[in-house]
């Protein structure tokens, strides 16, 4: 009689959907892609005259607004742009898009190169708007894979930032500095699009969960 009280189980079946599959993809390529990118800095920045050691307090600097930006903006969407990622996503990526077009520009011609100042300013502010990201491609794809476990669209989402990351960084030697710069600019057009049209925002995850 009292296991005729209980509950009955339900189990339910694993269903991944195309905007799932999509963001997880396009936001582990965004990551890979980076990786490649920084990885030729010095090949980048070596011949408009940053020696070695600036390059790597670029690196440090970015990384640092990177990790803040990241904390900011998950702090940001949950107190005031709750459940509305996918524009959030799409607006900072296109900030890092455009200050990824100017550090390229400011590579690229002589008039600008020559400023430092120039360079530091938009590598650092395109590394920060595209971290300001990663806390929400996390928090969309749990919401994307809802009622499974959010630990599975984490566990996807990090083996493949990892396999594109050891992809992309294997491939440092055979990449050169000038074309790394508009085939990251290219790809990071390409995700924006790509989240703009494939991906469908839903929140299936009880409203509870934020509070």
């Amino acid at each position: 009689m009292l296991l005729s009280t209980l509950p009955e189980s339900k189990t339910t079946p694993t269903h991944y959907s195309t905007s799932f599959i999509a963001l997880i993809v396009l936001a582990a390529a965004l990551s890979g892609m980076t990786d490649g990118w920084q990885g030729c800095y010095q090949s980048i920045l070596n011949p408009v005259g940053i020696s070695d050691a600036d390059v790597g307090w670029i690196g440090f600097a970015t990384c640092c607004a990177g990790n803040f930006a990241a904390i900011s903006s998950g702090v940001l969407m949950d107190r005031v742009y709750r459940r509305r990622l996918k524009p959030a996503i799409i607006v900072f990526l296109t900030i890092s898009l455009i200050s990824t077009i100017w550090f390229t520009l400011a590579i690229s011609l002589d008039s600008f190169s020559d400023s430092q100042f120039v360079l530091l300013i938009s590598i650092i502010i395109s590394g920060a708007f595209r971290e300001a990201c990663s806390p929400l491609f996390y928090e969309l794809s749990a919401e994307l894979i809802y009622p499974q476990q959010e630990s599975q669209s984490g566990g996807m989402l990090v083996f493949l930032l990892n396999m594109f990351a050891a992809i992309m960084i294997s491939l440092d030697d055979s990449l050169t500095g000038d074309s790394m710069n508009f085939v990251m600019c290219g790809v990071m057009v390409l995700v924006i699009s790509s989240i703009a049209i494939f991906v469908n925002e839903e929140y299936k995850r009880p409203s509870t969960f934020f509070h």
